[in-house]
């Protein structure tokens, strides 16, 4: 629950979209992009769904709809839904996927249970790496053979969206082998992170670029030398290396780059030229960059950002995936209803509310200023999270005087990490301690731990 009336209209439509847009096939549960141009099994697409399920706290429908993306597994370890084509991230994805699931729900028994297909997908990894090492000449060497990449780029060959998402898998794969008390497959699977992110970092010192404005930032093909292709075109895959896998310093200058990149070329609030139609906006690439500035800590793009998103929605509250700015024209592209830009608004919104960081849960760190208003609520129930469901409510009083903030225990005492709750929004709103002292800035709240805090205004 949020406070402002059109991002709540939107988030549960978003929730309604999402679902209407879900099939049974062949006995599997997937949920698909659209409703008709996308209606089928997209892998990347699918990653998102089931994050957004898992944020709902549905972990039945994201566990059935993560197997039935198993059943297309080969016995090398490679999933391959796309077809002629091999999209070469469709596998460390499903294998990440498979970590995120467990970790959320705490579920060590299932991914127990399916470990083999996990450690699979990631010796395909590592084995498609490998196949890039016997030519040091290669644009590609240690990096991953040709693919598609799609997201607004044609053609197979050597792309940056399978090296991120194989630097996501690996990364995963650590954590999930020490989170199930497997050290040699820690050990193994660091080793090939640390030499893929080598690789990677030769690489993107070579393709590195700079656009008119003086920003640098890495195209999406590799080695690309082209003269016609935007800077912004098909750059959301650094959303996922930043926004989902957290693999570089926030102050690193390909993710600053790159986002300063983007801000250079906006109308409506979003960025131009970003997809498959020129000189067209694409509202969820908008939830990717938002869901990317909150990591950042950039809170006033993340804000900026969603109510962009939010202003391109139609009256029913859902998103084309494509769409020309009002002042150019009216065409678009792909199918209506995207159910994938509704999961990502989900996930857009739910990162505001709360972000994992490394070992501390952050509460309240993305909430616009102009949430805390007289008459507000906002709250999540028993969301999951790495660290535990989350149940909180934080209401300011009709008057705007009074505020109440009430937090469940988050996990269990003893539990790794801890929770803060962010209270400079509140101090920015004029509120401080019932007993009028002044508000730190962060309240840190221990594994377990419940507490009730009442604040008041003058």
């Amino acid at each position: 629950m949020v406070p402002d009336s059109g991002i709540q209209y939107l988030l549960d439509a978003s929730i309604r979209n999402l679902y209407q847009i879900g099939d049974l096939v062949d006995g599997g549960l997937q949920f698909n992009p659209g409703p008709s141009v996308y209606r089928g099994l997209w892998v990347h697409d699918a990653f998102w769904h089931i994050s957004a399920l898992l944020f709902l706290g549905d972990t039945p429908s994201a566990r059935l709809a993560l197997e039935n993306l198993l059943r297309y597994q080969l016995p090398s370890g490679q999933i391959k839904v796309m077809a002629p084509n091999v999209m070469n991230r469709e596998t460390p994805i499903v294998a990440y996927t498979m970590f995120r699931y467990a970790r959320m729900t705490g579920d060590r028994e299932w991914l127990a249970s399916h470990w083999d297909r996990f450690e699979r997908a990631l010796s395909w990894i590592e084995e498609r790496r490998k196949e890039t090492l016997m030519d040091p000449a290669s644009p590609g060497y240690g990096l991953f053979p040709p693919g598609f990449a799609d997201g607004g780029l044609g053609g197979v060959g050597y792309e940056y969206a399978s090296v991120y998402w194989g630097l996501i898998g690996l990364r995963g794969g650590v954590d999930a082998a020490r989170w199930m008390g497997k050290p040699a497959a820690a050990r193994r699977w660091q080793i090939q992170y640390d030499e893929l992110m080598r690789s990677f970092r030769q690489a993107a010192r070579r393709d590195m670029r700079m656009n008119d404005a003086g920003h640098w930032y890495l195209p999406l093909r590799v080695a690309d030398t082209s003269a016609h292709v935007p800077p912004q075109q098909a750059n959301w895959p650094l959303f996922d290396a930043q926004g989902i896998g957290h693999l570089f310093d926030p102050r690193d200058t390909l993710v600053t780059g790159t986002l300063a990149m983007l801000d250079d070329s906006t109308k409506e609030g979003l960025s131009t030229n970003t997809g498959w139609l020129k000189d067209g906006l694409w509202p969820f690439f908008g939830s990717l960059e938002g869901i990317t500035s909150t990591y950042q800590r950039n809170y006033a793009a993340a804000h900026r950002l969603l109510y962009a998103v939010a202003n391109h929605a139609n009256a029913l509250g859902t998103w084309v995936e494509e769409q020309l700015p009002r002042s150019v024209g009216q065409k678009t592209s792909g199918d209506g209803s995207n159910a994938t830009a509704s999961a990502l608004f989900i996930k857009q919104v739910r990162r505001l509310l709360m972000m994992e960081r490394g070992d501390t849960l952050e509460l309240l760190a993305g909430i616009p200023d102009s949430w805390y208003r007289p008459g507000a609520t906002i709250a999540v129930n028993d969301c999951p999270t790495t660290f535990g469901k989350v149940r909180l409510t934080l209401s300011i009083s009709g008057d705007g005087r009074r505020a109440t903030a009430v937090v469940g225990g988050i996990g269990k005492a003893g539990d790794p990490g801890c929770s803060t709750m962010d209270m400079r929004g509140l101090k920015r709103a004029g509120f401080s301690s019932a007993d009028g002292s002044p508000l730190p800035d962060y309240i840190t709240i221990e594994r377990g731990r419940s507490f009730r805090l009442s604040l008041g205004n003058k």
